[in-house]
């Protein structure tokens, strides 16, 4: 992935979540980067691998919280 254009992660267990996001955000700021995870664990891993820009993530999830 391109490292000059912003990321923005997406965690929601909620896959039709995800994809309107995804698109909502390609539509509004379509030089940004939009990373998805179905899950917590995902959402880390991404987080720890690729250095978001922002963060937007389900308040509660079956493996994780945001709390």
């Amino acid at each position: 992935m391109d490292s000059n254009n912003p990321k923005i992660l997406a965690i929601d267990d909620n896959s039709d979540n995800l994809i309107s996001l995804k698109a909502l955000i390609k539509d509004v700021f379509p030089a940004y980067v939009t990373l998805l995870a179905a899950n917590g664990k995902k959402g880390i891993e991404l987080a720890e691998l690729e250095d978001p820009d922002i963060n937007l993530h389900d308040e509660i999830m079956p493996d994780i919280d945001s709390l």
